[in-house]
């Protein structure tokens, strides 16, 4: 009788998906050969999301709001458990999430609905004084530093520490995959990220 490193195609076979299957797995055809894992405790329930392949689920609000309430919104009015502004801490990131905006862009400009195309939107970066007084260090909602990774995507000229921005700072994607620090009182569309139940860390 054979075993199980001897039928290794069948007992040490993984397919990992690069988007997550949402409520129905309809893509997916049953097979007794295979266990079916999700790193998503729960379907995902929001509609309007978008899976941004081998990276990450993302929903674009294209309202715009101060950066405070953009990262409120993310976080409560969501139904999902784990959500924040999106964290750009990789070069792959950075593009992909631009790309997701021109997109946006294009299908919009398609039926012509200009005031829904977004040119910066918020991601999860900002400076606070009180935290950095001695250098301009930028965190994420989760009080991890930007020191800790190699990785920037500065627009020339930023991050800027002009009188208005001195004391806070909060970062903004454009479509040119270029981060900027804007006013965090001005308000701009952003993006959220549905995490997955083991998110605890930077995402690349």
């Amino acid at each position: 009788m054979q075993n199980h490193w001897q039928l290794v195609h069948l007992y040490f076979n993984c397919h990992v998906l690069q988007c997550p299957e949402n409520v129905t797995k309809g893509t997916l055809v049953k097979d007794t050969n295979f266990n079916y894992f999700s790193l998503y405790q729960q379907p995902i329930v929001s509609t309007n999301y978008v899976c941004v392949p081998e990276i990450g689920v993302f929903i674009l609000y294209t309202n715009p709001l101060s950066f405070r309430n953009a990262s409120l919104n993310c976080l409560h009015t969501s139904t999902e458990s784990c959500v924040s502004l999106a964290h750009v801490a990789s070069e792959k990131r950075t593009n992909l999430l631009a790309k997701l905006l021109k997109e946006n862009n294009q299908h919009f400009e398609q039926i012509n609905v200009k005031s829904k195309k977004v040119h910066l939107a918020y991601v999860d970066l900002h400076y606070n004084r009180t935290r950095s007084p001695n250098k301009l260090e930028f965190f994420n909602s989760e009080g991890e530093s930007l020191d800790r990774i190699p990785y920037r995507a500065w627009e020339p000229g930023n991050p800027k520490t002009s009188s208005q921005l001195v004391n806070a700072s909060c970062v903004a994607l454009n479509i040119r995959a270029k981060w900027l620090t804007i006013d965090c009182q001005r308000k701009l569309p952003h993006i959220c990220e549905i995490f997955t139940s083991f998110h605890n860390e930077w995402k690349h």
